[in-house]
């Protein structure tokens, strides 16, 4: 019970009471709400909300995203007292990378912006076709070149030269190395040129020699007459020095007998007789004249035809044919030297 109080007094108190109430009640309203601005598709929408999230103010406007559509701050961000609400709608943009054009949807502001976004980190010798502060814009054309330039230091050979002297006292195509020669090494650094992940250009920038090459000196032969170990002279070609063997017609030689299909004929069409080489056609042409005889002159095979080839004979090899097995078989394997004839 309060004493001592008149009817001006109570009023007084009354009239503190409901304003203090009303001021209550604004505070936790002006709590519960925020001011929200809206910048959509050009357009500027300012109120009041209620929402708590950016997502929500987006549902109660009814403003929809699309999947690559970009709202600033992000969905899901809490609102402030004041909040600024901006909704990018993607556009198409014709992108252009390593030769390779695509139709990209982007919601980004610029170009840079769209860089990032394609997950790409720039180089200073990427080429654009545009600025990187250009604004986004529907249909724009975007192309990159990713250049990109890198040292590395790599060892190299130096080719030792040939002196070449020319010796007519030996046959021609016979190579007589006087002294060898050695390749040299060096460390070379070198910038290569890479564009679009492609290496289009090598450039040495320093090197530095480890060793210097050595020259080979080497007696070439020019002497195109040959006498024979039984005095008979000829002209020739090239004479090549190779390892020889010997076939003849028996089922241990060839894999066929007497009546079987191909039996005895050559690759060349012919019959298989005394005088008939099988030779590899990339070193001794199929058809050539031969001369054949040891390099000391202490066996002689004689004149002969480049008329058949084998699996097994390949380089500097030649199988001499013999009318006998056993003769065959007696000569074995043997250095020769083959003078191609002209």
């Amino acid at each position: 019970m309060i004493i001592g109080l008149t009817k001006k007094h109570m009023t007084l108190i009354c009239s503190s009471l409901v304003f203090f109430m009303f001021a209550v009640a604004m505070t936790i309203y002006a709590a519960s709400v925020a001011k929200v601005t809206i910048i959509c598709d050009g357009i500027t929408t300012e109120g009041i909300t209620a929402a708590s999230t950016v997502g929500e103010v987006l549902e109660e406007q009814g403003i929809t995203l699309g999947k690559y559509d970009k709202v600033i701050p992000q969905f899901e961000k809490t609102l402030k007292l004041n909040n600024t609400i901006k909704v990018r709608r993607a556009v198409p943009v014709n992108f252009t990378l390593a030769d390779e054009t695509k139709e990209v949807y982007t919601a980004e502001r610029t170009v840079r912006d769209f860089i990032t976004s394609q997950g790409i980190i720039l180089t200073n010798y990427d080429e654009l076709n545009v600025s990187l502060d250009d604004y986004i814009t529907s249909e724009m054309e975007i192309s990159l070149t990713q250049v990109d330039k890198k040292i590395e230091t790599v060892e190299a050979v130096m080719p030792y030269t040939i002196m070449k002297i020319e010796n007519e006292n030996l046959p021609k195509g016979q190579i007589n190395v006087i002294s060898p020669g050695a390749d040299g090494k060096k460390i070379q650094k070198v910038e290569k040129i890479i564009v679009n992940g492609k290496v289009v250009e090598e450039n040495v920038i320093e090197e530095a020699i480890l060793s210097k090459p050595v020259q080979q000196v080497a007696e070439y032969g020019t002497q195109v007459m040959q006498v024979t170990s039984r005095g008979e002279n000829f002209r020739f070609k090239k004479m090549i020095v190779c390892n020889a063997t010997a076939y003849d017609l028996s089922y241990q030689s060839v894999g066929t007998r007497p009546g079987d299909p191909g039996h005895g004929i050559t690759a060349t069409g012919t019959y298989a007789k005394y005088g008939t080489v099988a030779v590899d056609p990339r070193v001794i042409p199929l058809g050539s004249r031969l001369y054949i005889e040891s390099p000391d002159g202490s066996w002689v095979y004689g004149y002969s035809v480049a008329a058949d080839t084998g699996g097994a004979i390949k380089g500097n090899r030649v199988d001499l044919f013999f009318s006998s097995h056993q003769d065959a078989i007696n000569f074995g394997r043997r250095t020769a030297n083959v003078y191609i004839l002209e």
